[in-house]
C-alpha cells in the first residue's frame, strides 16, 4: 500500500517523538507497527508519547480515543482527524 506524503512526514514526526520518549534512535516506524513491538512502550510512555503528539500537532485528545491507537496507521488518522477537525 502507498503511503501518502502527509502520513510519511507525520509518521517520521511521531518516530522522532517515539525515539524521544524510548530513548531508542534506533526505531523506524511503518503504518503497521504497532506499539506492542516495543517493550518501552509502557503506560508511563504512552502519556509521554500523547503529550509529545499533542504539542507538535497543536492538538488535544481524550485518553479515551488514544485507546483506540493499535498500530500507526490508527495514531496518523486520529492526528488527521484532529486537524481537520480543528
Amino acid at each position: 500500500m502507498r503511503v501518502s506524503t502527509m502520513n510519511q512526514t507525520m509518521l517520521k514526526e511521531i518516530e522522532s517523538i517515539i525515539r524521544d520518549v524510548l530513548d531508542d534512535a534506533t526505531i523506524q516506524l511503518r503504518e503497521e507497527s504497532s506499539p506492542m513491538e516495543f517493550e518501552a512502550w509502557d503506560s508511563i510512555a504512552h502519556v509521554h508519547i500523547l503529550v509529545g503528539i499533542e504539542n507538535r500537532f497543536g492538538i488535544k485528545f481524550e485518553l479515551r480515543e488514544t485507546q483506540q491507537w493499535v498500530d500507526m496507521r490508527s495514531i496518523l488518522e486520529s492526528v488527521k482527524g484532529k486537524l481537520e477537525a480543528a
